[in-house]
């Protein structure tokens, strides 16, 4: 896994931006330019970590929102590879809670469910 904190950070221009909706879920896709020591490239990574997926628009409108199109915006460059860029490199910085509070639903279900067992038998 590569350390992100030493990203580069450049200029970059929003090419565009919208919510494209598939049978299942509402995702962000955004396009983006940028350039690194001379040379253009273009982009479309938001985030390093795995968004997380809704099947509702909210969530993906309101991150399109942030970025729409014609706006200057910070991309954040792998100094080893070009290429590879993103808007945020730290991720969704709720899916830390979102993991830890599902996880913590499984334990409570199989505890309860345990003691249900125990007690019938």
């Amino acid at each position: 896994m590569t350390d992100t904190s030493t990203f580069r950070r450049v200029p970059g221009v929003v090419l565009s931006s919208k919510v494209v909706s598939d049978a299942e879920f509402d995702v962000p896709a955004i396009e983006y330019s940028y350039e690194v020591d001379g040379v253009a490239y273009r982009g479309n990574r938001v985030t390093k970590s795995p968004l997380l997926l809704k099947n509702w628009p909210g969530p993906a409108e309101r991150l399109v929102a942030r970025y729409p199109v014609g706006v200057t915006i910070s991309v954040f460059v792998d100094p080893k590879d070009p290429h590879r860029a993103y808007l945020q490199p730290r991720g969704y910085r709720g899916a830390a809670f979102v993991v830890i509070g599902l996880g913590a639903l499984v334990i409570a279900l199989i505890v309860y469910f345990a003691r249900s067992t125990l007690a019938a038998t």
